[in-house]
């Protein structure tokens, strides 16, 4: 990984009976770009690879580890405006961290890229926090449940039959009791005559049937609907929940997006104070964790893309049977390694 330095800030070290508190020593950031078997289409935009930009926080001889899916500019963000503010700042402190991250965007928009950049630090801020304690990540959020239930996902517009089928039986091999596949994009009135169809299906969750943006056509579609609406996958930030909770059925969170471990707890705490289930879009191992700490989950997206690239950038990714992850109880922080062998994906 790409290492910014500098030399450690120890004056401000927080003291105690033990005596001063370790800082966060070193910070780097690094992208890397993982194909895909074939490109692949959701009916909205194609793709090739999907890029990761990780983040790796030390101190106190713990290493923490974070990332996004995003654009490689997401690691020059960190390099040129979060590391400073990290970088001997306390291992112990994520959240007034996440505090002064996000004011420093204040001038450069704090959605977005920013946002994506700022939730890898959180995440791998909070990674540290419970290496440093050697307690398991979902333990220090309020662990609720041993077993975290999963959907399957993917069902890109562009397989062919035979290769939705071959993604079904995945699903159907690790217990997914639920499988979403994609439909494509619609205009209000399109969504709702499909919505009507789907209804008589007996299909019971239809996810962005318009634009997130589209507050107004949510709300129509919620109220013509019998399926449950879903959307928020793109939510930034509580005033986007905010948006969100009137116009859908299920609030969708993304922790790489929302601003990390912080912004998703933030979120999911919000949306149980309007009588809202979350559901975790994607990166099913880093959402295992606060997933299971959230009494008001519905259940996790397993992804096709990001379960697959689990696989080749991580070592110690959850285990999945039985329809559920299961969050290792003995490991410290998300139990989460990066795998060496992923250097050969490194773009920058």
């Amino acid at each position: 990984m790409t290492t910014t330095r500098g030399r450690p800030d120890i004056s401000g070290a927080q003291s105690g009976p033990a005596g001063p508190r370790a800082t966060i020593t070193d910070v780097s950031a690094a992208g890397y770009t993982f194909p895909t078997p074939q490109p692949e289409s959701d009916g909205t935009l194609t793709w090739s690879a999907t890029t990761v930009v990780a983040v790796s926080l030390q101190a106190d001889g713990s290493t923490g580890l974070g990332w996004t899916y995003s654009s490689p500019a997401a690691a020059e963000v960190i390099r040129h405006h979060l590391v400073g503010i990290v970088q001997g700042n306390d291992p112990l402190a994520p959240t007034a961290g996440w505090e002064q991250m996000h004011r420093a965007g204040r001038n450069f928009g704090t959605r977005g890229l920013y946002m994506q950049a700022l939730s890898a630090v959180d995440i791998a801020w909070w990674d540290l926090k419970a290496r440093v304690l050697d307690r398991p990540l979902a333990t220090l959020f309020g662990q609720c449940r041993d077993a975290v239930p999963i959907y399957g996902s993917g069902g890109f517009t562009s397989l062919s039959d035979g290769q939705l089928s071959e993604q079904v039986a995945w699903w159907h091999s690790v217990g997914c009791p639920a499988m979403k596949i994609k439909i494509g994009a619609y205009t209000t009135g399109q969504a709702r005559r499909v919505g009507h169809a789907l209804d008589e299906l007996g299909v019971a969750w239809f996810e962005e049937p318009v634009s997130s943006d589209d507050l107004d056509g949510l709300a129509a579609l919620r109220a013509a609907l019998n399926c449950d609406i879903a959307a928020g996958e793109y939510a930034a930030d509580l005033y986007d929940v905010r948006a969100l909770l009137p116009v859908v059925d299920c609030l969708q969170l993304d922790v790489t997006r929302c601003g990390g471990y912080t912004g998703w707890l933030r979120a999911a705490a919000v949306a149980q104070a309007h009588n809202l289930e979350v559901s975790a879009h994607c990166a099913p191992a880093l959402h295992t964790p606060v997933a299971a700490a959230v009494p008001n989950l519905r259940h996790v997206e397993w992804f096709a893309d990001h379960a697959r690239i689990d696989a080749a950038f991580l070592t110690g990714a959850p285990d999945v049977s039985g329809g559920a992850l299961h969050p290792d109880p003995h490991a410290a922080g998300h139990g989460l390694a990066f795998n060496p062998a992923a250097e050969q994906h490194r773009i920058a």
